[in-house]
């Protein structure tokens, strides 16, 4: 080293300023690194919320489709962390939610009795109010996907249809 006219100071400096141009270039590719899976998060969460409002258009729009009824124990299975839905031995069509893919379906075995009131129009035209008492034939609950769309719809949008 002394032929090349080189001491060990150049040297030592030299190795330091390599070592410093390495670790800016490692350092560089490490933020871009950053930048990069920041920018794909951001991608994923976009098309994610795209998926999630076309699940929540399709759903609002079979909801808008149901009767007020159907509705009403839509709004029952969400206020009660879809708990069992018990009603009396009704044959129902199949489009209504109660016969369709949206529910499981199982026959009660209790003996609860169950109260509702009705209005009912008589031979005058008047609408009365009647109370009927009838028992359990059937327990529904909704499917865990519908019940965690239309949960996090009501949460989110405080609806869950169009109309509400």
């Amino acid at each position: 080293m002394k032929r090349l006219g080189y001491s060990w100071g150049v040297i030592f400096i030299f190795v330091c300023w390599m070592l410093i141009i390495e670790s800016i270039l490692v350092l560089v590719k490490y933020i871009k690194k950053i930048f990069s899976m920041i920018r794909d998060n951001q991608y994923r969460d976009a098309q994610r919320e795209q998926q999630t409002k076309e699940i929540l258009e399709a759903l609002w729009t079979r909801v808008d489709e149901m009767s007020s009824v159907e509705k009403e124990h839509l709004k029952y299975f969400i206020n009660n962390n879809n708990k069992p839905l018990l009603d009396r031995n009704i044959s129902y069509p199949y489009e209504h939610l109660l016969n369709s893919d949206w529910v499981h379906k199982t026959q009660y075995t209790g003996n609860k009795l169950i109260s509702r009131k009705v209005n009912i129009i008589n031979d005058n035209g008047q609408t009365e109010a009647k109370e009927f008492t009838y028992s359990v034939k059937y327990q529904y609950i909704l499917k865990e996907p519908i019940y965690k769309i239309l949960k996090y719809s009501w949460e989110r949008y405080g609806r869950i249809s169009h109309f509400d």
